[in-house]
């Protein structure tokens, strides 16, 4: 898959692994595989490491790259807060490549389950984007950061949560688990909800800056990528035109 290591935000199943798995796949449009994306997890240069800066870190002290999550189509300002805190001490150097990704979340519940539903498990970005189907409903948030959307998932597949729990998260998340049924597909507020994805190189700052800096420089990094985006057909566009050594950003 990678010869150089390749350090992802979040964790297996995530939408940045689904991502990761639309650009190996190279089909314009289609939908990540699970066998795609377990070539990816068994890839020994590819690891999931959780939050930006630890992408970061672990891409400057390992000399490898990192993907991470750039822009999203409903987050307030667009650009991905959790990204802007890591470049205030980190910067871009260059770009490798780049995804534009369709975020359908989907709603996930245990079969024979009949407890009446009164708690929903998910990030808490993800939480916030289900109001429409959360309206007029008396149910509990159970908002997990380090777990994020697949991992929520998961832990309802394990038994993690009491009967009655739902989860959202990836459509592809919940078929890793034959206990779960999908209760609904697209289950966010809004259809139109794409998240622009990028594989990109990185070095430490001398010395942190503050946010507005670090907003400007992802602003730039966006720019630089939507640029060069042919469409966006079905599930995901490549970055078209991105050189084979990436787009130089940082001097």
């Amino acid at each position: 898959m990678t010869e150089q290591k390749l350090f992802v935000q979040v964790a297996e199943d995530s939408f940045n692994h689904g991502a990761l798995a639309c650009l190996e796949q190279g089909e314009e449009g289609a939908e990540p595989k699970l066998e795609t994306m377990d070539a990816i997890a068994d890839d020994p240069n590819v690891q999931f490491v959780g939050h930006q800066k630890n992408v970061m870190d672990h891409a400057v002290k390992e000399g490898g790259t990192g993907f991470v999550a750039i822009e999203n189509d409903i987050v307030p300002d667009r650009l991905i807060p959790s990204t802007i805190e890591a470049l205030q001490e980190y910067e871009v150097t260059g770009i490798r490549r780049g995804v534009l990704m369709k975020i359908d979340m989907c709603l996930f519940g245990v079969k024979d389950d009949d407890t009446a539903i009164h708690s929903v498990a998910s990030h808490p970005a993800a939480l916030s984007q289900i109001g429409k189907w959360k309206a007029g409903k008396d149910l509990a948030k159970l908002p997990d950061a380090q777990l994020g959307t697949s991992g929520t998932v998961r832990k309802l597949a394990e038994g993690g949560y009491a009967s009655g729990t739902v989860a959202v998260g990836p459509k592809w998340s919940g078929e890793r688990h034959d206990n779960l049924v999908l209760l609904k597909d697209g289950v966010q507020d809004h259809d139109r909800n794409k998240t622009l994805f990028a594989e990109l190189e990185v070095r430490r700052r001398e010395t942190p800056v503050d946010k507005a800096t670090a907003q400007a420089h992802l602003a730039e990094i966006r720019d630089a990528l939507v640029t060069r985006i042919d469409r966006v057909d079905g599930v995901f566009s490549h970055i078209a035109d991105i050189p084979e050594e990436g787009l130089q950003v940082a001097a």
